[in-house]
């Protein structure tokens, strides 16, 4: 329920590896920050399996990387933003949430009850294959339910499956949310 921040320097890699609980969760009162030139990481393969992160707070990726890395995980679609969460991407940072392919096409999406504000940077889906992760590749065919709201103005390097009664709202005024993959649209 505090605050996590990553500020790495000159591209490093800071990250805090979790596993030991049933899934990592960033309370309604927590908040995660990244605000370094580097890349901030939460991996799942710590202890007896992988875990999902689910995020009920406040997540904020103002520069940099910050990468969710469940790995394996089928539970919660490896990331789960709760109907309390949101996530904020602002321009020159990248929110990454890596999967393996195994966890992809068999395991549920990840999922968006709450809010994802696109401020101007990328969400970005990536297939994680191969021992110690040795095959990493943008896959914009990757999917995320949106039951809740994605607004704003950036890109996705994904799939958006639109729910019913979910809403997406592209640009602030003016403005263009670009999104790499396929988009459907429930009524």
């Amino acid at each position: 329920a505090g605050t996590i921040a990553f500020t790495p320097v000159n591209n490093q890699l800071v990250g805090l590896n979790y596993g030991q609980i049933t899934a990592f969760t960033n309370n309604i009162n927590g908040t995660i920050v990244m605000n370094g030139n580097g890349t901030g990481a939460f991996t799942g393969n710590f202890g007896a399996g992988n875990r999902p992160l689910v995020n009920n707070g406040s997540i904020f990726a103002r520069a940099g990387t910050l990468r969710i890395d469940p790995r394996d995980a089928f539970s919660r679609g490896g990331f789960q933003n709760g109907a309390t969460g949101f996530v904020q991407v602002d321009s020159g940072a990248t929110l990454e949430i890596r999967r393996t392919t195994n966890s992809w096409v068999n395991g549920p999406a990840v999922t968006n009850f709450g809010t994802v504000f696109m401020n101007g940077g990328k969400l970005t889906l990536v297939d994680l294959d191969g021992t110690a992760g040795n095959s990493i590749a943008t896959n914009a065919l990757r999917s995320i339910a949106n039951v809740g709201t994605i607004d704003g103005t950036g890109t996705l390097t994904a799939s958006i499956n639109s729910l019913s009664g979910s809403t997406v709202a592209p640009g602030l005024g003016f403005g263009t949310l670009n999104v790499g993959g396929t988009a459907t649209f429930g009524s």
